[in-house]
């Protein structure tokens, strides 16, 4: 479950888990929610743990609205945090 600028929530088989928070400057929310969709997805065909996972999803989500425009903001790996190339490969 989204919630905003205060993160998800995710519940899995192995508990329920918070987003840790990535804070930014907000430009566009636009592509906001189908940035969060991807990260997570991305999560699930890389076997990440439940947790790794959100916390990816919300990295790209708030990459996605500090540029203005739909699809401008999604992030490549090397714009996020070192360790999303380790997730990706």
């Amino acid at each position: 479950m989204k919630r905003g600028a205060d993160g998800a929530v995710s519940v899995a088989e192995t508990g329920e888990f918070d987003q840790n928070v990535t804070h930014v400057v907000e430009r566009d929310p636009v592509g906001a929610g189908d940035a969060f969709a991807a990260g997570y997805l991305s999560g699930v065909l890389h076997a990440t743990d439940p947790q790794e996972r959100l916390d990816f999803a919300g990295r790209v989500a708030a990459h996605s609205v500090t540029i203005i425009g739909d699809w401008e903001g999604l992030p490549r790996a090397t714009d996020l945090a070192p360790r999303t190339a380790d997730i990706l490969r």
